[in-house]
């Protein structure tokens, strides 16, 4: 079988790379739009410390804060508009996922003529965008390696994930360090998503030698270092390794693509907003066990460096960051569940499943987890 593996041009992991930025830029362009969240990265000093970096290099800058999560295609919109107004060439994300979601897609629809609604409705992206750096705050999406923008259209209450190689980003600078004052829960939610991401590439169906190798490495470094820095958030080694986890995780499920727990992650998101790290370690054990009839010596491969049954053991995590076990709290009706089956077998994450998925099966998960 013939297969592409595409990931970002320059990969600068460690704790303190954060302060090489300005060398690494330096290049790319001439004004940058800096996007990020509503105030972590602003408050910490990291938003002055990348502009002072980029300024020192001749590069000028300009600042978008304010992306919350699963942030909104009008939130892209305006971010295009004050790009293409200040004559920016460049953009850096730095913060959450969302942050670094957000600045990929200005990047890429800064170049597009057509309203961002029409792409987002459509799927299909045309060529072209601007370069990206990228400097996550969590380890938990892996979107600093990846091609795909996860975006909202909160008028219709839909959440999609949007995928071209151009949106790449030039630059991923993972630094440990820019995550230490993110609250537990945070980090809880956003290492299980990594770790989600990690299964769920190596359960993929256009998984690869390549792509596995990572998934499998990104599994045991994240499974060893969450829960560490859950009991001590100030172990920069376990830190270190839970970003080059959930990094590899990304460069993984960039390739390969992911499963039924992000095809039911996002309308579930969507439609409740509940948090999608969150959403992703309940549907995990529930989708393992699922997959296992067809996964059987992936599945025991996992189970044995586990030490336990692995759905058990993502149950077992859940307990311990005290994280919902499943959906209840919710009350979602019955009656909804036909409307978030047809949302979730178009998915491209749901068709890379290694168990073909009907609606029956997705509304017996909904079933087992409400």
């Amino acid at each position: 079988m013939i297969s592409i593996f595409n990931t970002v041009r320059n990969i600068v992991t460690g704790v303190g790379c954060f302060e090489k930025l300005g060398g690494y830029a330096a290049g790319f362009g001439k004004k940058c739009l800096i996007v990020s969240g509503r105030s972590a990265m602003k408050e910490l000093g990291y938003i002055d410390m990348a502009e002072k970096q980029l300024n020192d290099v001749g590069i000028s800058t300009c600042v978008l804060l304010g992306i919350g999560h699963d942030p909104d295609i009008a939130d892209i919109e305006a971010g295009r508009d004050l790009f293409n107004d200040k004559g920016c060439d460049m953009v850096l994300g730095i913060g959450g996922g969302s942050a670094i979601d957000a600045a990929k897609a200005i990047a890429k629809f800064a170049a597009c003529n057509k309203p961002v609604k029409d792409y987002f409705d459509s799927g299909e992206l045309p060529e072209g965008g601007f370069p990206v750096i990228a400097i996550p705050s969590t380890f938990g999406t892996g979107t600093e390696v990846t091609r795909v923008t996860v975006l909202m259209d909160r008028e219709s209450k839909l959440k999609k994930g949007l995928r071209h190689a151009s949106m790449l980003p030039v630059i991923a600078l993972v630094d440990p360090m820019l995550g230490m004052k993110v609250p537990p829960k945070s980090v809880a939610r956003s290492g299980l998503d990594a770790f989600t991401q990690a299964v769920e590439s190596f359960f993929s169906k256009y998984s690869t030698d390549l792509t596995e190798a990572l998934s499998f490495n990104a599994m045991v470094l994240l499974s060893d270092g969450l829960p560490k820095v859950m009991r001590d958030q100030e172990d920069i080694e376990s830190r270190s390794n839970c970003a080059n986890g959930s990094l590899m995780a990304g460069m993984a499920f960039s390739n390969s693509r992911l499963g039924i727990v992000h095809g039911m992650a996002h309308p579930l998101g969507a439609r409740y907003g509940i948090e999608h790290g969150e959403v992703c370690g309940i549907i995990l054990p529930r989708a393992l066990r699922y997959n296992k009839a067809v996964c059987e010596k992936k599945y025991a491969l996992i189970s044995g460096f586990l030490g336990m049954d692995a759905a058990d053991w993502v149950l077992e995590r859940l307990r311990e960051f005290d994280l919902p076990l499943n959906l209840k709290h919710l009350e979602i009706p019955e009656s909804d569940f036909p409307g978030i089956a047809k949302e979730v077998l178009p998915s491209g994450s749901t068709e890379a499943n290694p168990r073909e998925v009907t609606e029956a099966d997705v509304i017996a998960l909904l079933k087992e987890m409400c």
